[in-house]
């Protein structure tokens, strides 16, 4: 894939550059500010200034650059928990994030939709596009991570009419993150 598309859909693709050696000091100061002694924001901060740099050339007037700006911007830290017993009925499939957490979250009307990233406990420490529920408390309840829970997540929890209005179950049809349609809307 090519840089000109790394602004398009980085949580869809998956691609978070790290280009932490072409970081000015105040660009340095300004990651570990926002990351907030969290490993998980200081990635998302690095990502949304690289690709800040690489993309000079966006149409003018958007509300933001990037999905990691969009949710520097609004998201939060949420608490990890092991998979509470009483949702083992919703263990949802591997790869199926956004699937099992909007069932999930449609099924239990305590429970919050939130995407955003996390960092898997096994694996590569790279934070990775998810999406997962919270509970009133703002632990996280991972329908998809139920396994082993991720070790940290940071994303932002989205109206639930929001979710009814784009959920395949409801609209029939292939259904989109919903900060997807807000990240790139442009300015009135």
């Amino acid at each position: 894939m090519s840089s000109r598309n790394l602004w398009i859909s980085p949580v869809a693709t998956g691609i978070i550059p790290v280009v932490t050696d072409q970081l000015t000091s105040r660009e340095r100061r300004q990651v570990e500010r926002l990351g907030q002694g969290s490993r998980l924001v200081e990635s998302i901060a690095v990502a949304s200034l690289s690709l800040r740099k690489l993309r000079k050339d966006l149409p003018r007037g958007l509300l933001y650059r990037s999905y990691e700006e969009f949710f520097l911007k609004h998201g939060r830290l949420f608490t990890p928990r092991s998979f509470p017993s009483k949702y083992r009925k919703w263990r949802g499939k591997p790869k199926a994030c956004l699937y099992n957490a909007v069932e999930l979250a449609l099924s239990f009307p305590k429970l919050d939709y939130v995407e955003g990233y996390a960092l898997p406990a096994k694996g590569l420490p790279l934070p990775i596009p998810h999406s997962w529920c919270v509970d009133d408390e703002g632990k996280v309840v991972d329908p998809t991570w139920h396994k082993v829970v991720g070790l940290e997540y940071f994303g932002l929890a989205f109206d639930k009419g929001l979710l009814r209005e784009q959920h395949p179950r409801v609209r029939g049809d292939n259904y989109t993150y919903p900060s997807a349609t807000i990240t790139f809307t442009h300015r009135s």
